[in-house]
């Protein structure tokens, strides 16, 4: 009988032992988890604290762009939730880092921002009217008439006054809604001529009365009458004319800027024009002929008169000539995209 109850104060010792260890090491199981689960959320933390240095950084951009920002910009924000932030311009675009703070935890993130000066609006004017258009991008038009045939907007569509006259039509695939921005751009083209003058940017030879631009002169260009663009090899640059812009040839793969003080003539351009065509007129920007033309730029002036046109947004041209372009035409409304630089997803 002591025996058996020897024995089973052993078995019970025994089971003690066993329960004990199997606590403990649950106990610091749960430790090790809490501890864990502490940093998880304190990573979490840290992460949203940077997110939220990126969205102030974003939140100021078209302030330091207006600013013309030359040197970087930072900013601390001490209390929770904790970030430093700094953007910087490196080769055309904003670059963004943020540090998130969070415990003894601290989260990055790089973003560089791609600046848009007009916004992805491809066409931007107080009154257009248009006939057959294709238009990747958006329309910022004060009034807008569609005159005949067909016209795809590839983007939103900003328009106080919408009118569709008899045998024309029009699909949006974007957003339709008023103008937020109007048309208000003003170049002062007495100060773009004191500049040409005192740069001795080239002045092209008189050809017919008109100053021939055939893509062998070397930039920029100042045209004292009005040009006519008739372009033989592929040139990058600006062209800053006192009076009327005929554009007749292309070069492919051309990287232009036109800023007219009178109108800018389309009529004889035809067929795709491979590059980038960046046109700003104090007077009007018109087009009528049946062929189709296809270029990649953006058109903006107080008047659009197109037919035929295929045009795609693109904004290489003025970017590549920022130093030289009136300062009005980098702030016509501005826009960022934004590209993230992780390697895991974001949440």
């Amino acid at each position: 009988m002591k025996n058996e109850q020897g024995a089973a104060l052993v078995w019970l010792l025994y089971i003690l032992l066993l329960f004990s260890l199997l606590g403990a090491s649950l106990l610091k199981l749960a430790v090790i988890n809490f501890r864990v689960s502490g940093h998880l959320v304190a990573a979490e933390q840290a992460q949203y604290a940077a997110e939220a240095g990126i969205d102030l950084a974003e939140a100021v951009l078209p302030s330091l762009w207006q600013q013309n920002l030359s040197t970087e910009w930072q900013y601390e924000h001490a209390e929770d939730p904790a970030f430093s932030v700094s953007v910087s311009w490196q080769e055309g675009v904003f670059k963004i880092i943020s540090q998130g703070r969070a415990k003894h935890l601290t989260q990055s993130a790089e973003v560089l921002a791609y600046v848009q000066p007009v916004g992805r609006q491809a066409l931007y004017t107080n009154r257009a009217e248009l006939a057959g258009m294709e238009i990747q991008g958006h329309l910022n038009a004060k009034e807008l008439v569609f005159t005949q045939g067909e016209s795809l907007i590839t983007g939103d569509l900003r328009t106080n006054l919408l009118t569709v006259e008899e045998g024309a039509a029009y699909n949006c695939t974007g957003n339709i809604h008023a103008v937020i921005k109007p048309y208000d751009l003003n170049i002062n083209f007495a100060e773009l001529q004191e500049k040409a003058y005192f740069y001795d940017w080239h002045i092209p030879d008189l050809v017919d009365g008109f100053c021939l631009i055939d893509g062998l002169q070397t930039g920029p260009i100042y045209a004292p009458v009005s040009a006519k663009i008739s372009l033989k090899a592929p040139w990058e640059g600006l062209i800053v004319a006192a009076k009327d812009v005929f554009i007749n040839e292309w070069a492919s793969d051309s990287q232009v800027v036109i800023v007219a003080a009178g109108d800018v003539i389309l009529d004889n351009a035809v067929g795709f024009w491979p590059g980038s065509l960046f046109i700003y007129s104090a007077g009007s920007i018109s087009r009528h002929n049946a062929a189709r033309l296809q270029i990649n730029g953006c058109l903006l002036s107080p008047l659009l008169q197109l037919q035929n046109i295929s045009i795609t947004y693109n904004d290489l041209a003025i970017l590549r000539q920022q130093s030289a372009v009136p300062r009005e035409l980098l702030l016509a409304d501005p826009s960022f995209t934004l590209e993230w630089l992780e390697v895991s997803p974001r949440r």
